[in-house]
């Protein structure tokens, strides 16, 4: 009978894992494990730090934050929806770890935070949790998914986010600067740190640690993958020239929606039409060819505000936002999006921009809910497997501020999951 059971078990965790790493993985309709919002009602999806608006989805191992997920379903009503978190490795791959292994509590729970829209033309529920929770507590660092899904139907996936849980076994110091390489001082930033080991046992850096650097919150561009260069006693050194960088990019345009009754400095004109608003932005301009320009922004990041709302999560209302573009055609073959966190920092489809010869102008129009937006306009080449350029429009340049996030992953011989030791915080504008 304990032969029977525990074959049962190996026999239902293989055929987990095999669904989980199928040939239609890239499928909307297939797990993905990072974030993606799999259904068009779903919207305004945030997952962040629960104490700090703006912040990134990582929180400290057995500490007392918390992160909240907030998103809204336009079709309405009530829905059945659940959460579990999946945990992965370095590469964002699942581990082989279950999840009584890694949970404490159920991996599996009901979505009950939730709240019909007041007083706007677009109706909505907008559903919230907050993990970890007394339910669902979480004890090993890591990468983790959190993925919510409709009837407890893990096939019928509605979002996905990744987050991270970190410790502080190590200690890092890093700094951000201008590029060392002559020709690259001026457009990309160079991410130089060192690990000091001391007190924590690592047998072989050069194959226990992993090393993962990210702009923004972003993983589309993230530098990973690299080794020490040199190695002095308890200190791991990554004095690189080249695999550190990043382009520095430009700061961020904006679009203030936070009202209704009041044009912001980016609006043009405001429709009310009896089913929903129509904001018109006025037309950006290339800045490709432009001296740098200091301006504030929140590095690509959004949230949710209404000035007149009273509960920032069912006041605020629905509007489509038409972006436009002055610039020629561009001739390299390939596709320019609105792009940032407001995008899931994907080139979504809703976000392609389509080119005016009329007007010499690219367009596009989205539906958003009422806030503060950063965005950029990037151009996503030909090849699919490409990285989508700022550069093209938006110009890069050194003297811009960039976020960066730094996390340090250690797997010894005979562990199976990536544990996050450390997790260092930069942003290139202090640095400089």
């Amino acid at each position: 009978m304990r032969f029977l059971s525990v074959f049962l078990y190996l026999f239902i965790t293989s055929l987990f894992l095999f669904a989980q790493n199928d040939d239609e993985y890239f499928a909307d309709s297939k797990l993905r494990y990072e974030n993606f919002i799999y259904k068009e009602n779903i919207k305004s999806v945030l997952l962040e730090n629960n104490s700090q608006q703006l912040s990134y989805p990582y929180i400290a191992l057995n500490s007392e934050e918390t992160l909240r997920l907030d998103f809204d379903d336009l079709d309405g009503g009530y829905k059945n929806y659940t959460y579990g978190v999946v945990q992965c490795n370095a590469d964002w791959t699942p581990s082989s770890l279950s999840y009584a292994q890694y949970i404490s509590g159920f991996w599996e729970n009901p979505l009950n935070s939730y709240a019909y829209s007041m007083n706007t033309l677009q109706s909505y529920t907008h559903y919230a949790c907050v993990v970890p929770n007394e339910n669902t507590k979480i004890t090993k660092s890591g990468n983790y998914l959190l993925m919510v899904y409709e009837d407890f139907d893990k096939e019928n996936i509605v979002l996905t986010r990744r987050f991270v849980i970190y410790e502080n076994m190590v200690v890092v110091d890093a700094h951000v600067k201008r590029a060392t390489i002559l020709s690259d001082s001026r457009f990309r930033h160079e991410i130089d740190f060192s690990i000091n080991t001391k007190g924590f046992n690592i047998d072989n850096p050069f194959t226990e640690v992993k090393i993962a650097i990210t702009q923004n919150g972003r993983w589309d561009n993230a530098c990973i993958g690299l080794q020490p260069l040199f190695v002095q006693d308890n200190l791991l050194i990554y004095d690189y020239e080249d695999k550190n960088t990043f382009m520095a990019g430009n700061e961020f345009r904006h679009v203030d929606f936070r009202s209704i009754r009041f044009l912001s400095d980016r609006i043009q004109n405001l429709e009310t039409e009896y089913n929903g608003y129509n904001v018109y932005l006025f037309p950006d301009e290339r800045r490709s060819a432009l001296r740098y320009q200091s301006m504030a922004d929140i590095n690509g990041q959004f949230y949710i505000s209404m000035q007149e709302a009273n509960d920032d999560d069912i006041e605020p209302d629905y509007a489509h936002i038409y972006f436009r573009l002055k610039s020629d055609k561009i001739t390299q073959p390939g596709d320019l999006y609105v792009f940032g966190g407001l995008t899931d920092w994907l080139c979504k489809p809703e976000f392609k921009m389509t080119y005016s010869e009329e007007e010499k102008l690219y367009q596009t129009n989205v539906l958003l809910k009422q806030g503060w937006y950063d965005y950029q306009y990037v151009f996503l080449p030909a090849d699919s497997l490409s990285v989508a350029d700022e550069s093209v429009i938006e110009g890069t340049h050194a003297e811009a501020g960039q976020n960066y996030m730094l996390f340090v992953y250690y797997r010894p011989a005979g562990q199976y999951y990536d544990r996050v030791v450390a997790a260092r915080f930069l942003n290139s504008q202090r640095d400089f």
